[in-house]
């Protein structure tokens, strides 16, 4: 896989993320620190691209957790990097598909 991330939209999420999972990816995609996001933190801390975007809540998980939905409006910067580092860090680890 490219390490060029592009986006358009909504991304389907396949299978649909377990409740566990979701709480987790919210977590990270919220700059949150937890026993359960440690993981992630520290595979994206040990990778060729350590920095992390400055703001949280770019995506968010939709209610059946089956999409990943960018935030609404004018995006902030870091999406990109969030994207890339999910797909890395997050969902190869899973197994779960990311599709656009």
């Amino acid at each position: 896989m490219a390490d060029d991330v592009f986006y358009r939209g909504e991304l389907n999420v396949t299978p649909p993320l377990t409740k566990r999972d979701a709480k987790v990816l919210g977590a990270v995609m919220n700059l949150q620190r937890t026993a359960q996001t440690k993981a992630v933190f520290k595979a994206i801390e040990g990778s060729p691209d350590p920095d992390l975007p400055y703001y949280g809540g770019l995506l968010e998980v939709s209610e059946d957790r089956s999409r990943l939905i960018p935030e609404e409006g004018e995006s902030r910067h870091g999406l990109r990097l969030w994207l890339s580092h999910l797909l890395k860090h997050f969902f190869r680890t899973t197994g779960i598909l990311v599709e656009w």
